[in-house]
């Protein structure tokens, strides 16, 4: 059950985000990746994005991962998935989150199960050293 995953951020992150979660668990079939540069509109954005479903399987639906809630590829996100039969749109996208959807999106049992994944492992990755880890403060080196 391979979901489609477009990921789609302000300037060029998106690109950088994706290439950084391949190097770790190798490339992916079935993602668009898509950067919002000063100059668009949501509207344009909209029709890139529809333009790059074309290439992609949605069939078992697809997950729209963007960066900043409210933002303009939140927002273009959200026109275009409004006309999927499944899509969801979660904001905040980091690479613990990316891992794990590229792990997980073949193995969910459903569409709104790998929403969750992206959530929890997107939450779950930010952590501070002081704050969330204990260290043996006896000398010895991080």
């Amino acid at each position: 059950m391979e979901i489609a995953i477009v990921v789609i951020t302000h300037g060029a992150s998106a690109v950088a985000l994706c290439k950084t979660a391949e190097m770790i668990v190798g490339q992916q079939d079935n993602l668009a990746v898509l950067d919002f540069f000063p100059g668009e509109n949501v509207d344009s954005l909209a029709i890139k994005i529809s333009q790059s479903l074309k290439a992609l399987n949605t069939d078992n639906g697809v997950l729209f991962l963007v960066d900043v809630f409210g933002g303009s590829p939140f927002n273009a996100a959200m026109l275009v998935s409004s006309e999927q039969q499944s899509a969801d749109v979660v904001s905040g996208v980091n690479i613990p989150m990316l891992i794990d959807c590229f792990m997980d999106r073949n193995t969910v049992k459903t569409f709104s199960d790998l929403a969750d994944v992206a959530k929890s492992s997107g939450i779950a990755g930010i952590l501070s050293m002081t704050q969330d880890m204990e260290f043996n403060n006896q000398g010895e080196d991080l």
